[in-house]
């Protein structure tokens, strides 16, 4: 195959050779293009894509935590337990001794309006940072203003 087509090119003019050539190089440019430059391109484009889209939904988060308030908390304190116990304390709440276990802690409050348990968890989440991960309220007889609360708050490290 390779003397038929050696013999087929010697047996061409000069510009018949030159003709031959230049289509030769045109067609490896045009495979050259179109089989390795326009993937490339196209995969550097959608990864640029790619990085700009996780850029405006990182913006828009941003926006949305610093618009609805949902920073993270981190604990404000040395000793967020002992800032629990002393909250209660300060708040005369009646309630169960702390069961912690990590950055976590449930209580027992009872009985307890809710108003109470709303200002005492405002004031402990302001001043030391502590979360509230869950919640269940059981009404006491037939008063609704008293509740048994189970509550189970958590933390982050302090900052």
């Amino acid at each position: 195959m390779k003397q038929k087509l050696n013999a087929w090119f010697s047996a061409r003019n000069g510009r018949e050779k030159m003709m031959v050539m230049l289509m030769l190089f045109a067609f490896l440019w045009v495979a050259f293009f179109y089989g390795i430059w326009q993937p490339l391109q196209g995969a550097i484009d959608e990864g640029k894509a790619a990085i700009d889209r996780a850029n405006s939904t990182q913006t828009w988060m941003q926006q949305q935590v610093m618009e609805n308030d949902l920073r993270v908390q981190r604990a404000r304190v040395a000793n967020p337990q002992q800032a629990i116990n002393d909250s209660l304390k300060q708040s005369k709440i009646p309630h169960t001794p702390l069961a912690v276990q990590g950055q976590k802690a449930s209580v027992t409050l009872e009985p307890v309006s809710f108003a109470a348990f709303y200002q005492w968890y405002v004031l402990l989440n302001r001043t030391a940072g502590v979360q509230l991960d869950s919640v269940q309220m059981t009404p006491l007889g037939k008063d609704d203003s008293a509740l048994k609360i189970d509550v189970t708050l958590f933390w982050g490290k302090a900052a």
